[in-house]
């Protein structure tokens, strides 16, 4: 456990270095192999900024705009935006239609418990060709089920630093 908050403190402090210091940073999506940060490409999008790269050539940003806390620090939310190395599909389907979208960039709303270290997942939109979102996904909280632990290596480990802040503190 210690080890992995020393992780989340060092994400945290490369979060406030801005961009040159985050090019370093190194992480992975669930299931992705973590690869050293190889040298950042340009950020086609330039309100977002980038928390860590992936292994297989893709990025996470977080868009600082986006963070809302609960004003007891308790919360915070933060939209998330991955761009994966090689295109994704989806399927989509109901009792008379199947769709199959393919994406390379997802945007992720998060809301993470700051003293409980765990996450849930309140909207996640499929992109598109530039700012189109191809699908959106909704899951308001509705029990102690919908809510994760956060792990080392992952989207939300990454996240939690920027969202918590100011509640977070080194060890």
């Amino acid at each position: 456990m210690r080890r992995g908050f020393g992780i989340l403190v060092i994400a945290l402090t490369l979060a406030a270095c801005g961009p040159s210091a985050q090019k370093a940073a190194t992480s992975a999506a669930p299931g992705a192999s973590v690869a050293p940060a190889a040298a950042a490409k340009p950020n086609p999008f330039p309100q977002w900024l980038q928390l860590a790269n992936q292994a297989g050539g893709g990025a996470i940003y977080y868009h600082p705009a986006s963070i809302v806390r609960a004003a007891d620090g308790s919360t915070g939310d933060i939209w998330v935006q991955v761009l994966y190395g090689s295109e994704q599909t989806y399927v989509v389907e109901d009792k008379t239609t199947r769709q199959t979208i393919t994406y390379t960039r997802e945007r992720i709303l998060f809301r993470f418990d700051c003293n409980k270290y765990k996450y849930a997942v309140l909207e996640r939109r499929l992109m598109g060709a530039g700012e189109d979102v191809a699908e959106t996904f909704k899951s308001p909280i509705k029990s102690d089920r919908d809510w994760h632990d956060v792990h080392d290596g992952g989207v939300s480990a990454v996240t939690l630093g920027p969202a918590c802040q100011a509640v977070i503190k080194a060890p």
